[in-house]
């Protein structure tokens, strides 16, 4: 878009601690590069980049890859729905005060299905 960054321009680097009570976003785009405190969505937001990661090596294109049942998400967790609207609320949010024009984008839906997909396709996950 014009004037502003795009979250398919953005890639994520989630760092997590041992005892993965702590992920850290970093995000890119272009030369800019922004490091997220670690905050308690940050963990949503690795389940769902794990999700996708997964379905990548396994081979699945990219339009398929990612997609998670938001009961199992919700399962996987260990919280309730609206705990996950929370966070994916406040997710979004810190990403549209970056700048990215298309926060809302972050969080992907597919309408009647229940399920949810990070919206970075270009992800690491790596130990702090």
């Amino acid at each position: 878009r014009v004037g502003g960054i795009a979250i398919r321009q953005v890639a994520a680097r989630l760092r997590v601690s041992r005892d993965e009570e702590h992920v850290e976003v970093q995000l890119r785009s272009g030369g800019r590069v922004w490091v997220l405190a670690p905050r308690a969505h940050h963990y949503t937001l690795l389940t769902l980049a794990r999700a996708r990661l997964a379905d990548t090596s396994d081979g699945l294109h990219d339009e398929d890859a990612g997609w998670v049942d938001r009961q199992l998400l919700l399962q996987d967790l260990g919280i309730r729905e609206n705990l996950l609207y929370t966070h994916l609320f406040r997710a979004r949010r810190e990403v549209a005060r970056l700048g990215i024009v298309d926060a809302d984008a972050l969080i992907q839906r597919r309408l009647g299905s229940g399920q949810l997909r990070l919206g970075i396709r270009d992800l690491a996950v790596e130990r702090l």
